[in-house]
């Protein structure tokens, strides 16, 4: 890990990370005997109804195991119940130990895996019940195939005392003819984990229940929680904390969340107007909105993951790859490193209350290292955004640190920081160290309807340090006290980077020696992306 250096950290140090980590060992003797082999969804209604009597879930210091058939479809809505016991419930594929990936595995597709599906509109496939806990599935299937109407949340779980749930190899899916507003769907609970799973076909359509979209959603949640080597797609917001439309007390948020090494993404389809589907939908264009977005959310990790591709689209003003924000009351102490961000619009919005209004409501406390940002053409794919350089900041936000981040694109745009709404300042505390931009005239401010260039900074943050950043460009900046050293390259050449033409994605954009950024970072290595951190946290 790259280590932060800044003059302006101040008293508040660096964001404190998760305290604790959602612990996903497969408990001993997960690969039992099943003491359930439901043959169909009433046999399994019924299995699960008898753990719910609260006797079988204390198994003697074993997990309940419920198993079903490989290859089967269990039709209907199930409910998880309260086994009210101190042992987990496995329910769990037949292909376990065969056909289904080994643990650690990322699924790509329901092999190995038994099916639970329903085409009802708007059904829970799979929901809790008062008290549920310690339930980890297990190669399950979760298919919700209704084309007709709103679905909502596919998997529920939104009673206030469930904990400890597991979805590990799991693959859930809606269809494209299909509007779907969650697929996971975490609220008022304990902790959860989604691991080496997958997540596809989420979109919603003008007109058609709720505008936005959410491969996994979740809220106010005691942590930790966890999402882990996982796919996911979704045409709205791929992975999403908040949005209530309320807000709460900092200690009812969601604590202690760890992202690490997801792949999110977004269908090509979903960039055009429907007319082949061949559903309810023809002719709708479905709502795209960001990659990740936190609304909320305490001592947040986010770690060796790739969010590519996202554009403006109907409902979204812009595509943005990542955005923080504090709409439910608070989000702070976010850590976001090792990360690759790739054609995408707009790259980081960082905002407190989003409506401008409530100062209480801040965004702080946020570090932004190690990243790679990228919109670079490549052969055969196509580029979905123009503007992945730009951090966008509005009211109200706090202290803010990007170090050590690679910015890089063939076009013309400038790495933009773009300061939304009038209130005077927008941000308490923003720090620019160390990081190459390699993006158009290198560095461009603006403060929405008052000023532009440097100017913009003095307006809109009470203090701010630009040091030691690499940039594209025939000149530097005029510098000032808190405004320096700036280390300039007229082109990509002149940078020298390693390989950013030939070498496997996403190239390798570190420094040559000889590189004007060469072992000049303030920490006394080199600006900008350390690539061997880079590319041994990720897993796409």
């Amino acid at each position: 890990m790259v280590t932060i250096r800044s003059r302006l950290v101040g008293a508040d140090g660096l964001p404190e990370l998760p305290r604790s980590e959602f612990d996903t060992t497969l408990p001993t003797g997960w690969d039992g005997t099943a003491d359930a082999t439901p043959a169909d969804a009433a046999a399994l209604t019924t299995a699960l109804a008898a753990v719910g009597t609260g006797s079988l879930q204390s198994n003697g210091g074993t997990p309940y195991i419920i198993e079903l058939t490989a290859g089967s479809t269990y039709t209907g809505e199930f409910t998880i119940p309260n086994g009210g016991g101190t042992d987990w419930l496995i329910i769990r594929t037949s292909q376990h130990s065969g056909t289904l990936p080994a643990a650690g595995t990322r699924v790509t597709n329901n092999t190995g895996m038994a099916t639970l599906a329903s085409s009802t509109v708007n059904a829970h496939i799979i929901k809790d019940a008062s008290g549920t806990a310690k339930v980890r599935f297990i190669g399950i299937e979760i298919s919700h195939t209704n084309v007709t109407g709103a679905n909502y949340s596919v998997i529920e779980f939104d009673g206030t005392d469930w904990d400890q749930i597991v979805f590990d190899r799991c693959y859930g899916h809606g269809v494209l003819e299909g509007s779907f507003n969650d697929m996971f769907y975490f609220v008022d609970g304990g902790s959860f984990a989604v691991i080496d799973s997958r997540v596809d076909t989420i979109q919603t359509y003008p007109g058609v229940g709720q505008s936005e979209n959410h491969g996994i959603y979740m809220a106010r949640l005691d942590g930790p929680c966890l999402i882990e080597n996982c796919y996911v797609e979704a045409a709205g917001i791929n992975i999403f904390t908040g949005g209530s439309g309320s807000i709460y007390a900092e200690s009812v948020l969601t604590h202690d969340l760890t992202v690490r090494g997801n792949l999110c993404t977004k269908k090509e389809v979903w960039r055009v107007v429907l007319d082949d589907v061949g559903g309810t939908f023809d002719g709708l264009q479905c709502h795209v909105k960001n990659l990740f977005e936190l609304k909320e959310g305490i001592r947040v990790l986010i770690e060796g993951n790739k969010f590519e591709k996202c554009w403006p689209g109907a409902g979204s003003q812009y595509g943005v790859g990542v955005a923080f924000k504090s709409d439910d009351g608070a989000t702070n102490n976010v850590t976001f490193r090792n990360n690759w961000i790739d054609d995408t619009d707009w790259g980081f919005t960082i905002l407190g209350d989003s409506g401008g209004v409530d100062n209480s409501r801040k965004t702080t406390l946020v570090t932004i290292e190690n990243n790679l940002i990228t919109t670079t053409p490549r052969v055969g794919t196509p580029n979905y955004g123009d503007y992945a350089r730009a951090n966008v900041l509005a009211p109200y936000v706090g202290r803010v640190v990007f170090d050590h981040n690679t910015y890089h694109t063939t076009d013309a745009e400038p790495l933009t920081f773009m300061f939304f709404n009038l209130a005077t300042p927008m941000v308490d505390n923003l720090v620019f160290e160390n990081n190459i931009c390699a993006s158009g005239s290198a560095l461009s401010f603006a403060t929405q309807g008052t000023v532009s260039g440097i100017a913009s900074l003095d307006k809109s943050c009470t203090a701010y340090d630009f040091d030691t950043n690499l940039i594209r460009a025939g000149t530097a900046p005029t510098e000032g006290t808190y405004f320096k050293n700036f280390i300039t390259a007229a082109n990509d050449a002149a940078i020298l980077f390693v390989d950013i033409a030939t070498a496997a994605s996403p190239g390798d954009y570190a420094l040559q020696a000889g590189s004007p950024g060469y072992n000049l970072a303030l920490d006394g290595t080199d600006i900008g992306c350390n690539m061997t951190t880079l590319a041994a946290a990720l897993n796409d």
